[in-house]
């Protein structure tokens, strides 16, 4: 077998890994899981995560998907969704679960403990650290939220091209149409 495949079937492992250091420096191997890419899960010490792409779930994120270059690179997040250039938590180091980000870059810085959030479009959402069950649809939706503080950017419905664009903070906001907030 070449350095560069690897095909494990060892009791309950059953995973499949192709691309040069693949779980490379990880010390525990993840199970149940298909990694492709160069650097794909290399440090990731999870279970049953897809990650396809060079440096794909870099860190991990059990029962995760993240499909495109460094998506979800360094995201810890469980039961999260990431597909697109540096979608979902590329940057900064996250633990925020049950997201999902689809799109160059959407929540691309975040989200550090930001959970039940879905940011759909290029670059949505895609400074929120803390904020929760927002949803953010459009390119640029929602792109300066960042809810620094726990409770400060939660429930928001943003649909629109660079929608909401503008708002750093705020609860339980509906905003429709382009540009509009």
């Amino acid at each position: 077998v070449d350095k560069n495949i690897t095909i494990s079937n060892h009791g309950r492992e059953c995973s499949i890994g192709i691309g040069n250091l693949v779980t490379g420096n990880s010390t525990i191997k993840p199970n149940h899981s298909t990694i492709i890419g160069h650097n794909a899960g290399q440090y990731a010490m999870t279970h049953c995560l897809v990650a396809i792409g060079n440096c794909a779930s870099w860190r991990g994120g059990r029962n995760s998907v993240r499909i495109g270059y460094q998506a979800g690179k360094k995201n810890d997040g469980i039961g999260s969704i990431g597909i697109g250039w540096r979608a979902l938590g590329s940057f900064n180091n996250a633990n925020g679960a049950y997201n999902i980000a689809i799109g160059q870059s959407a929540m691309g810085s975040n989200p550090a403990d930001g959970s039940h959030n879905i940011g759909i479009g290029c670059s949505a959402l895609a400074v929120n650290q803390n904020g929760v069950k927002n949803i953010a649809i459009g390119s640029r939706a929602l792109i300066t939220m960042h809810g620094a503080s726990t409770n400060t950017s939660d429930s928001n419905v943003v649909v629109g091209y660079g929608a909401g664009e503008n708002i750093s903070r705020g609860k339980c906001n509906v905003i429709i149409g382009a540009f509009a907030g």
